[in-house]
């Protein structure tokens, strides 16, 4: 059954509180700006933020999509060749929020779609993941949107 629109934006109204509530705990408790670097590890499924080349803490991740400023388009991560079998296959449980909401945009592989979308479609992910915290990864005119699930 889909959500009437009064519903749907009352979850993601939901979906924004719970995530900003992770992020405030996530930054409190890690702070994740004294690090100089990140990578990104689609092997070991995992984010890893660093410091003078070490490693100072590492996330057990699921991609969520990807957002390009040059095209104004997303991509779910589930659906990007670029992206290892094994996290294609964990950001494909996002497609279950075609279910729960009864909108198509979650089974959809890409569209047009703005920046304030991406992160609409990111807190609602993440929120669906019960993930503890997100992190977007900058690369050019490209943003990669990730779930942090939890501390490796």
């Amino acid at each position: 059954m889909k959500m009437t629109t009064e519903d749907f934006d009352a979850y993601v109204e939901e979906c924004f509180r719970d995530i900003g509530s992770n992020q405030a705990k996530l930054l409190e408790e890690h702070d994740l700006g004294k690090y100089d670097d990140f990578w990104l590890d689609q092997t070991k499924e995992s984010l890893q933020f660093k410091s003078d080349g070490k490693v100072g803490i590492e996330f057990e991740i699921t991609l969520i999509g990807s957002w390009s400023g040059e095209s104004n388009s997303w991509m779910w991560a589930w659906a990007n060749e670029n992206i290892t079998d094994g996290l294609r296959t964990k950001s494909a449980k996002i497609k279950g929020l075609a279910d729960y909401t009864g909108y198509d945009i979650f089974v959809n592989e890409a569209f047009e779609a703005g920046e304030s979308i991406a992160h609409q479609l990111t807190a609602m992910a993440a929120h669906y993941l019960d993930a503890i915290g997100i992190y977007i990864a900058p690369s050019g005119n490209l943003k990669t949107f990730i779930a942090l699930i939890k501390v490796k």
